[in-house]
């Protein structure tokens, strides 16, 4: 959601493109230029303020700078570097562990907010 240029009243058109593969039959989607998408401002979509998006766009533009490049030194804490919103915020509500993604493993790999008290239960360590 803090991604998306629509919640500041912004749709954009004409990112990308679909070229035909040869001899597969299939279809490739292939990003445009920037200078090529149509930007439309709809002001009654906007559910974040435009101030407030460009400011958390120039908080991920730093966390995702090398330090070489004006970041500093240093661990940041996983809830400012994760690309999941709730990561290292959330509490069970049953037992108080944290709450992790976690996919279902074999052929389920849909992430989801799980326990993590559910995948390592503590009286299985003791």
């Amino acid at each position: 959601m803090l991604k998306r240029e629509v919640y500041k009243d912004e749709v954009v058109w004409n990112r990308s493109k679909f070229e035909k593969v040869p001899r597969i039959n299939t279809r490739r989607r292939k990003m445009r230029d920037e200078s090529e998408w149509i930007r439309v401002q709809h002001p009654e979509l906007a559910i974040v303020a435009a101030e407030l998006w460009d400011r958390v766009q120039a908080c991920f533009d730093h966390f995702g700078r090398k330090p070489s490049e004006g970041r500093h030194r240093g661990l940041l804490s996983r809830a400012l570097t994760s690309p999941y919103l709730f990561s290292g915020l959330l509490k069970c509500g049953e037992c108080g562990g944290n709450i992790v993604i976690g996919t279902g493993g074999g052929t389920h790999v849909h992430k989801k907010y799980v326990c993590a008290n559910y995948f390592n239960p503590r009286h299985l360590r003791e």
